[in-house]
């Protein structure tokens, strides 16, 4: 099953099964200065899940039950991107970034095999095809579609913020060396 964000904002988008525009989840996160929630809603309006972002005190809550972020997607090692998620089924899955591009893989932790696959939005400027941001899920993990994306928003949300920064870096070393403005 191909899902699909509206947008390119995974954090205030509605996400929708691809190939036939059903609406399955609605994600939002309204403006908050400090304690951000982003709270993902069903087809129904009910809440499956929220993804509180505190300064070093992220929690989250899937189908009401409340646990910190490090307990229920753990990071693979203390420097590492990689996060493992213990879904519903009982199996070990573990988000990994497809080296440096900006769309993730979740591979069974034991088979490696991936289950699940995000994609980045695409403009079709040079071929006419234009995608949203989306995850391609196999139907093993179709049955545990809100933990894929509530893990999926989390990882993504990273990425930005390393990118961010990343880019601060970079810019910031430029303007020191004498490098400038962009123009």
């Amino acid at each position: 099953m191909n899902v699909s964000f509206a947008t390119n904002d995974p954090f205030n988008s509605i996400v929708v099964n691809e190939a036939t525009g059903e609406l399955l989840f609605e994600v939002s996160t309204p403006f908050n200065l400090g304690k951000r929630t982003t709270t993902i809603r069903d087809a129904h309006r009910k809440v499956v899940a929220e993804y509180q972002r505190r300064w070093g005190h992220d929690r989250v809550t899937y189908h009401g039950e409340t646990r910190q972020l490090s307990e229920w997607l753990p990071k693979k090692g203390r420097w590492s991107s990689s996060r493992m998620l213990l879904a519903p089924n009982g199996k070990a899955y573990q988000w990994k970034q497809r080296g440096s591009s900006r769309s993730f893989r979740l591979l069974d932790a034991q088979s490696t095999l991936p289950v699940a696959e995000s994609h980045r939005a695409r403009h079709g400027f040079f071929t006419g095809k234009r995608r949203n941001l989306g995850i391609e899920v196999g139907p093993e993990a179709v049955p545990f579609l809100d933990a894929v994306l509530l893990s999926f928003i989390v990882c993504e949300k990273e990425r930005r913020e390393r990118a961010s920064a990343s880019a601060s870096a970079g810019a910031a070393a430029g303007a020191s060396a004498g490098g400038g403005g962009s123009c």
